[in-house]
């Protein structure tokens, strides 16, 4: 049986404790990342492995779907491990917010890890407003909080409408990663895609070496077409002087000082250039900042 540091069974009836015994992965790990950077692709590419069990973001499609409550944490993970009895490591891309990772690592010790998956942020910001145009009328994102990013920055809106609320909500996630740096190392979804070598590091890191892949199965992996894309980048349009000034005022410096470390371009510099793929990195250190 697994011996875990601090294990996941303190709040489960008897029952549940000897049902999760029964069927349990043996190393677990959590993908961090808010989305709009290549998520889906990467969760179907380490569901493709035969010894990985991945699922991406199943949480938000049980509270969807099912009527429940939106499980993360422990209670999510869990219910993974207890799906994935069979495989040698089992895990998230996208569901698990990067706010429970330092429980995860409590609790399950060597048996879990974690990463964290970004992309270039003016194209990620676009394709959070791609997304957000697609299920604008559900007005399904929580952006209550936008009131004190307001007023904090002083910004002026050009309505006080949810279209112009939700673009701040957009800018500002771009600041994620002053904690998302905390939580595991960041790569870079632009290398995870286009770079055999990145992947298979990727996945010896979440699996912390209990998974290598094999140079057959990366090369495969590497050619899996893009999916579930918000946003095309040749119908990408520029940013209005509000909206740059929205971006100027929200994200932090400190941000922008982490994107550049990764090798992505100042903002303002991308804010000009015409719309194209970010190229894979050729300096290792891009994809391996952040926490090991």
């Amino acid at each position: 049986m697994i011996k875990y540091k601090v294990d996941l069974f303190h709040d489960l009836s008897d029952f549940q404790a000897d049902f999760l015994r029964h069927s349990l992965c043996r190393h677990l790990f959590a993908v961090v990342s808010w989305g709009c950077a290549g998520t889906s692709w990467l969760g179907t590419v380490l569901n493709s492995h035969p010894g990985i069990f991945c699922v991406h973001a199943a949480n938000h499609s049980w509270h969807v779907f099912g009527g429940v409550e939106r499980l993360d944490g422990s209670p999510y993970i869990r219910i993974i491990a207890n799906q994935a009895s069979g495989y040698t490591a089992a895990g998230d891309v996208h569901g698990v917010s990067r706010h429970h990772i330092p429980e995860l690592r409590q609790s399950l010790a060597d048996h879990f890890n974690a990463a964290v998956v970004v992309r270039e942020p003016i194209p990620r910001l676009h394709s959070q407003l791609a997304l957000f145009a697609r299920f604008e009328k559900h007005r399904c994102w929580d952006i209550g909080y936008v009131d004190g990013v307001i007023s904090r920055t002083g910004i002026i809106l050009p309505a006080d409408n949810y279209r112009c609320r939700f673009f701040v909500h957009a800018a500002n996630m771009l600041n994620a990663i002053l904690e998302e740096r905390e939580v595991g190392r960041i790569y870079r979804s632009e290398d995870l895609t286009q770079r055999v070598e990145t992947l298979g590091d990727f996945v010896e890191e979440i699996t912390r070496g209990t998974v290598s892949p094999s140079a057959d199965w990366l090369r495969s992996a590497i050619k899996t077409p893009p999916m579930n894309r918000h946003a095309e980048p040749h119908l990408e349009p520029k940013f209005v002087d509000w909206q740059v000034e929205v971006i100027r005022k929200v994200v932090d410096p400190r941000a922008w000082e982490i994107y550049e470390a990764l090798g992505y371009p100042p903002w303002e510099r991308a804010l000009q250039a015409p719309a194209r793929p970010t190229p894979p990195s050729d300096a290792c250190a891009s994809s391996r900042a952040g926490r090991g």
